[in-house]
């Protein structure tokens, strides 16, 4: 695997699977980041399983940073993909940790905005959305300190009209509100 003369990529996936079911995200990331600087021709089921690692530990900067990857390397998204980057954006620690504290020049994104493009996007290119990703949507647009309730009411409303199902979490959040 380290030998770069002999790149095989059906190797290169089945050890970045494996990384992101077993290791850190950051491993994942670094392992990918260098197969794609040696040469690595990253397809989309390279991203979506580092998609996965990355939403998985709800690492949202990542998430933006593998999107532009995708579009670097012109990779269409499909509905995994989607579902990742939603649901990473739910996941996500919402800027509350140390890394965001102490270093203040890092890109600043909007989870919600993130989440609800991916929705879009994903619904727009014909593929399901699912009930997850919906909530997932939901959740980043309420965490404290965002507090979008006008967009989250009008897709509450739009889950409620599809007649998706909604987390128990979030029924007993409605209920209160």
């Amino acid at each position: 695997m380290t030998d770069p003369v002999r790149r095989d990529p059906t190797e290169f996936l089945r050890v970045l699977r494996r990384m992101s079911r077993t290791t850190s995200w950051q491993k994942t990331m670094m392992f990918a980041s260098k197969g794609r600087m040696v040469g690595y021709r990253l397809t989309r089921e390279h991203y979506n399983t580092i998609l996965f690692s990355q939403s998985l530990w709800g690492r949202a900067l990542e998430i933006v940073r593998v999107i532009r990857a995708m579009q670097e390397d012109r990779v269409q998204p499909n509905g995994a993909t989607y579902y990742y980057i939603v649901n990473g954006m739910a996941n996500a620690d919402h800027g509350w940790n140390y890394d965001f504290k102490i270093n203040h020049r890092l890109e600043k994104i909007q989870h919600w905005r993130v989440a609800m493009e991916a929705l879009e996007a994903c619904e727009a290119n014909g593929f399901d959305s699912t009930d997850t990703m919906h909530n997932s949507a939901i959740i980043t647009m309420v965490i404290p300190g965002f507090n979008k309730w006008e967009q989250a009411s009008r897709l509450l409303e739009k889950l409620l009209r599809e007649d998706r199902r909604m987390h128990p979490t979030m029924v007993k959040f409605t209920t209160t509100v």
